[in-house]
C-alpha cells in the first residue's frame, strides 16, 4: 500500500487524473473515484488477486499473493500446483538472442549501464535532489569487479589523469577506485574532464 505523503504542488496532477482526462477525452467514460475502485476492477479481471481486498490491503499494509482464503496470508511461492495455463504447466520458449549492434573490443573493453545502489535510484536525476541522500553517497560510482581491476591493472585509490573516453561520450572520464568496507566491492568513481564531478543525472 502506497500512501499520498503531500498534495501535488502547483499545477501538477496525480497519475489516475491525467488518465482519466485523457481517456475522456478519446470518449470513454472513465469516472474512478480513487484508486480503491481501480483496483476492484482489477480482481474481477486478474486471478492472481482473488481473496485480496482494498479493505485488507488498508488494513495489513501489503498482501503476497496468490492467497488461498480470505482469512490466509499470501503464498510465498507464487506456482506451488501448476502455472495459469491451460494445461497447468509452464511454456518455456527458447529466445533467439540478437547482439548489440556494439559490442566491447581492445580499445573500449567495458560497457557502463545504469543501476542502483542504497542511496540512489539509476541515473539519480530524482534521488540527488535529496541533501541527506547526496551527502552519504555524492559521486557518481561505477562498480567493478575485481577479475576486471586486475586485469586492467587498477588498485584501490589509484587516479588516472589521462582519463578514459567512450566511443559516443561528450568528453572524457577519469577513473578513481576504491573498495567498499560494507559490501566488499571494488567501485571505480567518474569524474569528467579535469577533476570535475560527473553528470549526476546521466553519468
Amino acid at each position: 500500500m502506497a500512501r499520498e505523503v503531500i498534495r501535488p504542488p502547483g499545477d501538477a496532477r496525480q497519475d489516475l487524473w491525467i488518465i482519466q482526462e485523457i481517456a475522456k477525452r478519446m470518449g470513454l467514460p472513465w469516472n474512478y473515484n480513487g484508486p480503491a475502485d481501480v483496483f476492484t476492477e482489477m480482481t474481477q479481471v486478474m486471478p492472481s488477486l482473488q481473496n485480496i481486498t482494498w479493505e485488507r490491503l488498508v488494513r495489513e499494509g501489503a498482501v503476497t499473493y496468490p492467497v488461498d482464503d480470505p482469512q490466509k496470508p499470501g503464498n510465498e511461492i507464487i506456482f506451488t500446483s501448476g502455472f495459469p495455463t491451460e494445461s497447468g504447466r509452464g511454456k518455456i520458449v527458447p529466445a533467439r538472442v540478437v547482439p548489440p549492434d556494439e559490442l566491447p573490443d581492445d580499445e573500449y573493453p567495458m560497457v557502463l549501464s545504469t543501476g542502483r545502489v542504497l542511496e540512489h535510484w539509476h541515473t539519480g536525476s530524482m534521488t540527488r535532489r535529496s541533501q541527506v541522500l547526496d551527502q552519504i553517497e555524492p559521486e557518481a560510482v561505477a562498480f567493478m569487479s575485481p577479475k576486471d581491476m586486475r586485469r586492467m591493472k587498477v588498485s584501490p585509490g589509484d587516479f588516472d589523469p589521462a582519463g578514459n573516453s567512450a566511443r559516443r561520450g561528450r568528453g572524457e572520464s577519469a577513473l578513481r577506485s576504491r573498495r567498499s568496507r560494507e559490501h566488499g566491492v571494488h567501485a571505480v568513481l567518474l569524474r569528467r574532464g579535469r577533476g570535475q564531478p560527473a553528470d549526476q543525472s546521466g553519468a
